[in-house]
């Protein structure tokens, strides 16, 4: 409906240059609301808002998305910002509770791997130890031994390799190096 010479495209080309792009914006609800009826109503394309709003194409698509998808507006959205926070911090926690899992699980792996290495060095080197060093190496691993009434526990330190470790140099598990001294 013409109001004097402006029609009602004209007016709402008007309410856009002010409240969208101009100084005086509207809310991002209301903005998106008026882009969406630029766009649907008065047949506007893309082209034309992004030029005349100067706002780039993916803005002008981000706004007509939000419109279309009937979003929040922002007084519901602050409404509803406290519950979001909450959420938002139990997933970090419950994220970094996983991530730490991830790297024990990892650490379990490596020492798996680093025992199954172990194993099978003490295997191959033993049977060509006499007894003397076969009890050197139980004195290596072995740190204490308690006996109880009914049990006895044996207390056991046995040497992982991390990536970047080299075996000791003292070692009767890795002969090539005894070899080498």
């Amino acid at each position: 409906m013409p109001r004097g010479d402006l029609t009602e495209e004209d007016l709402a080309v008007l309410l856009a240059d002010m409240h969208v792009s101009g100084k005086i914006r509207w809310d991002a609800y209301e903005q998106a609301k008026h882009v969406s009826d630029l766009f649907h109503a008065y047949g506007k394309t893309y082209e034309w808002l992004s030029n005349h709003l100067r706002l780039s194409k993916g803005k002008i698509k981000e706004l007509l998305d939000a419109y279309q998808e009937d979003l929040l507006t922002l007084a519901e959205l602050r409404q509803r910002a406290p519950e979001l926070k909450k959420k938002i911090a139990a997933l970090e926690k419950e994220r970094q509770g996983l991530a730490l899992r991830a790297v024990e699980d990892q650490r379990w792996i490596e020492l798996n791997q680093s025992m199954e290495g172990f194993l099978a060095r003490l295997n191959q080197t033993v049977g060509k130890l006499g007894n003397e060093e076969r009890q050197k190496i139980v004195r290596l691993l072995v740190k204490q031994v308690d006996v109880g009434k009914e049990t006895i526990t044996i207390h056991h330190s046995i040497p992982v390799e991390t990536p970047n470790t080299t075996p000791p140099r003292k070692s009767p598990l890795y002969p090539a190096r005894r070899a080498a001294k």
